[in-house]
């Protein structure tokens, strides 16, 4: 590749595999027919602005989905900075006392700590950084283009771009706070092929150090990025004129941060105590139901094609496609070989046409190779669909889509001497329309998908009509409901919205009869509107699937304890605790039960075990407090009590 000088005089062409561009050295590719070069980073402030703008209406909205469980509610990311050591030593939903976790992502979480402590219970904040690092990672993926497909019309590059920026796909990553470690995953990512393309080029040690890092950060936010592992060596054998020993040497790097993030996984999953049960439950990955190997790889086979048809025409948008949303079907299913023939085919092509380094062969291959961890047909993993798998790979069909639209309307790609920032809307106009056609759409959708992401009842309100054979659709709606109920003062509207709760529970257990979390949150209900037998038997049917869950055996004692029935509910409670050892609601419920037995010595120990796990626990204060009372230590007791009004200044009205 030759450069040109901005000297007047100067030596020699110096050959690709040696080029170091200093101040004043630019790659022939990026000059126009002015002489000047093609300027980059205004098109990345415009990307990061139009990415910015597309998403600002999701900056209001509230926790939603799993942000709850993830930040919220989590034991860990709510004390702030202090709790990042033990998030970085335990696995990612073990704040939310999920002991069948089997996930270590700590980055995100780290990240939501450090929010927290700045900004407790903001949404809004969390919704921003959301946005902003989405905006960034568009951004980045400009320079990254820029730097893969240097003797590329920019005209293909800022398409890729554009697409990606506004697909209505990312829409759950985005606007969904916990899926910050999809945005984290991919942001490094970027980085790390940054560096590692960077090193290849102009033989830079540092940048191929950074390159390893920034992929280890991107493995810590989530380990679908493992798959780069493939890709590396292949972006480097594309992309760069680097030897295959070099590309290789740099490439196998990779296995160090790969392998300490497997090991450090490992170690950290070890810690837990208790068998991992349920991690694929049928509820979760549809796939699970298939009643044999032929089934289950049909209906992945058609899944993927599923995947692909949403990308292509992204119509409809779903937060959930559990089972039976996609019924599970065998090879007799002309969808499952539609969708085969198209994957074979982009396969087929991309090897035809590899040793040619064709952009085509690049953008199939990048998204298959990213999308293979998803695709359920070598492991399956924790769910059998999703709009956020689609992250990654999307840019890979968005690289093929801006190869389409510039190909079909002979848009010369390898002709870059000709574009510059003041010709490239004039030049390719039939392709610049076509683009924009796409992106409007896209953009209308993408800002009216946001909406649905309000609140919880907007989300699943909209979501069910849509996926309305979804036993996890119906589930969440039915807890979004049951919560509406608590904040009606009317009664009437509070056992309307009960009723309605409990309809929809009903549904996703007619729809998956061994929904063991459907079963204990129906008990909730059926016990807040008074039917405690009913109450009961959920949560035995909840036990009964889900034996390991300490909130069924806790809740059962609940209803023991309001029936006078104390030694029964101390059995309960202690079960709660000896299959989680670290449920604050047990230990707090230990604690009131051994206070009314007269057992102060137990009943204070029990509280200050629940305040260690949950430093925010006002009435655990409160009834420590009382208990010193009760054997006249009042130094101790106006200590807590004076804590637990700091917490929830309501309770001063209840201190004598």
């Amino acid at each position: 590749m030759a450069v040109t000088t901005g000297h007047k005089n100067h030596k020699k062409i110096q050959s690709s595999k040696n080029i170091h561009f200093n101040k004043g050295n630019v790659p022939k590719s990026t000059i126009g027919p002015s002489g000047k070069p093609f300027r980059w980073l205004p098109w990345g402030i415009a990307i990061f602005i139009l990415a910015f703008l597309l998403y600002a209406n999701s900056i209001p909205h509230k926790f939603v989905l799993d942000d709850s469980g993830i930040l919220k509610d989590n034991r860990f990311v709510t004390q702030g900075i202090k709790g990042i050591p033990t998030i970085l030593i335990t696995s990612y939903r073990s704040g939310s006392n999920m002991m069948t976790d089997n996930l270590y992502r700590p980055l995100s979480l780290v990240m939501y700590a450090l929010e927290w402590q700045l900004f407790p219970n903001t949404p809004a904040f969390h919704h921003l950084i959301n946005v902003l690092f989405y905006s960034l990672s568009c951004m980045l993926l400009l320079f990254v283009l820029r730097k893969l497909f240097q003797k590329t019309n920019p005209l293909f590059i800022i398409f890729v771009c554009l697409l990606w920026m506004a697909h209505p796909i990312h829409t759950e990553v985005v606007a969904n706070i916990k899926s910050r470690d999809e945005i984290m995953s991919v942001f490094f990512l970027l980085i790390a092929i940054l560096g590692f393309t960077d090193y290849l080029n102009r033989n830079h040690i540092l940048s191929l150090l950074a390159s390893v890092i920034a992929y280890f950060l991107s493995l810590v936010s989530k380990e679908g990025s493992i798959t780069f592992l493939v890709l590396f060596p292949l972006t480097g054998w594309f992309f760069t004129k680097t030897s295959i020993r070099k590309n290789l040497i740099a490439s196998l790097l990779f296995l160090i941060p790969a392998l300490a993030y497997i090991y450090i996984r490992h170690v950290v999953l070890s810690r837990n105590p208790f068998p991992v049960q349920g991690v694929l439950a049928i509820e979760d990955n549809l796939l699970m139901a298939a009643p044999n190997l032929a089934f289950r790889i049909a209906t992945a086979i058609k899944i993927l094609g599923k995947y692909l048809l949403l990308l292509a025409l992204p119509y409809q948008l779903v937060s959930d496609y559990s089972y039976n949303q996609i019924p599970i079907v065998d090879f007799t299913d002309v969808l499952v070989w539609l969708s085969f023939l198209v994957y074979l085919s982009g396969l087929v092509f991309a090897f035809l046409t590899i040793r040619k380094k064709s952009t085509f062969a690049y953008g199939i291959l990048f998204y298959i190779v990213t999308m293979s961890i998803y695709s359920n047909l070598f492991i399956l993993i924790g769910s059998s669909f999703g709009e956020r798998f689609l992250f990654l790979p999307s840019i890979g069909f968005c690289i093929f889509a801006a190869w389409l639209i510039t190909e079909i309307w002979k848009t010369d790609l390898n002709t870059v001497k000709h574009t510059d920032n003041r010709n490239i809307f004039t030049m390719n106009k039939v392709s610049w329309v076509i683009c924009l056609v796409i992106l409007t759409l896209y953009a209308f959708k993408t800002i009216v998908r946001n909406e649905d992401w309000l609140d919880q009842y907007t989300l699943f309100t909209k979501d069910v009509r849509n996926s309305p054979n979804s036993t996890r659709v119906h589930y969440y709606l039915g807890i979004t409901l049951r919560d509406k109920a608590k904040e009606q003062s009317d009664q009437n509207l509070y056992h309307d919205y009960m009723k309605q709760a409990i309809k929809q529970f009903d549904t996703a257990i007619s729809i998956y009869s061994g929904f063991g979390e459907c079963y204990q949150e129906l008990a909730l209900a059926d016990f807040r509107e008074g039917d405690n037998d009913k109450a009961l038997k959920c949560y035995n049917e909840a036990i009964k699937y889900n034996p390991y869950d300490p909130v069924s055996y806790a809740n059962q004692g609940i209803i023991y304890f309001q029936r006078g029935d104390i030694q029964k509910a101390l059995e309960l409670y202690k079960k709660s605790v000896e299959l989680d050892s670290t449920f604050d609601d047990g230990y707090y419920n230990l604690g009131n039960t051994y206070g009314m037995m007269g057992q102060y010595d137990l009943a204070i120990k029990n509280f200050k075990r629940c305040i260690q796990l949950k430093p925010t626990y006002a009435m655990a204060y409160y009834y420590l407090g009382l208990t010193y009372q009760n054997i006249n230590n009042m130094e101790e007791a106006k200590k807590y009590l004076d804590k637990a009004c700091i917490l929830n200044p309501s309770l001063k009205n209840k201190i004598k």
